[in-house]
């Protein structure tokens, strides 16, 4: 493909990444409490962690006074704090297998502090996974030539270290607004990351523990969809 002398030539890359084999690495779910819980009785963070790990889906406990906790094991961290609470998934063997365990943990987290009858909302869910490549080259390079094609050797030299680049991506859809992200994981260029963080408006009215569990349950679905489907597919348009 011909270039200009003040450009520099446009690089066409023959790239060969492997879409249909993405995955997803980690999926984040910030839940907020309402009403705020306050605070918690001294031993009442104990035996929360007892309550929701009749799976032993859990396999440590970091207790933060009577502040909150953190619920560690090998694919699921719990952590919540008197008016949210965090969990992250970095391992499930299903899209039903994720949402039951979601739910699961909410109700539970319900079920535990009942006098308090809580509700819950989420603010953001952020989704992140990785696209690997067929051959055994370096996708910062790749992805920097293709987004740089018009920007001189000389003019990228001015930026110490550059080894890669990507591309942010900001919108508004109904119901949320997103960010996402497509670029090689820092040190690891081997592969394409996508990562997309979705931000939910909150509702007019205070949730209800009526509804609050399937808002949730068709938000993750709708993040999980947004970067398996949207996001997936203008990456491998754009880098293919």
């Amino acid at each position: 493909m011909p270039g200009c002398r003040a450009c520099g030539p446009i690089v066409e890359a023959n790239m060969a990444l492997l879409y249909e084999a993405f995955g997803i690495r980690r999926l984040q779910i910030d839940v907020n409490f309402w009403p705020d819980i306050d605070s918690f009785a001294p031993g009442q963070l104990s035996r929360l962690y007892g309550h929701l790990n009749g799976e032993d889906l859990f396999a440590s406990c970091d207790l933060r006074s009577n502040t909150g906790a953190r619920f560690e094991g090998e694919h699921w961290v719990y952590d919540i704090s008197d008016s949210s609470l965090l969990l992250r998934c970095t391992g499930y063997s299903s899209t039903d297998d994720l949402r039951r365990r979601v739910r699961s943990l909410l109700a539970g987290t319900r079920e535990f502090f009942v006098s308090r009858r809580v509700a819950f909302y989420v603010d953001r869910i952020r989704a992140y996974g990785i696209v690997p490549d067929d051959k055994d080259r370096n996708i910062g390079e790749v992805v920097e030539k293709r987004l740089l094609a018009r920007v001189s050797k000389e003019d990228r030299a001015a930026l110490p270290g550059l080894a890669g680049a990507g591309l942010r991506l900001v919108g508004d859809a109904e119901g949320f607004h997103w960010h996402a992200d497509i670029e090689p994981p820092h040190g690891h260029y081997t592969v394409l990351a996508l990562d997309a963080d979705l931000l939910f408006w909150p509702e007019g009215e205070p949730p209800s523990p009526s509804d609050d569990l399937d808002t949730i349950d068709t938000q993750v679905m709708t993040a999980y969809e947004f970067i398996t489907g949207d996001i997936k597919t203008f990456a491998s348009k754009v880098f293919h």
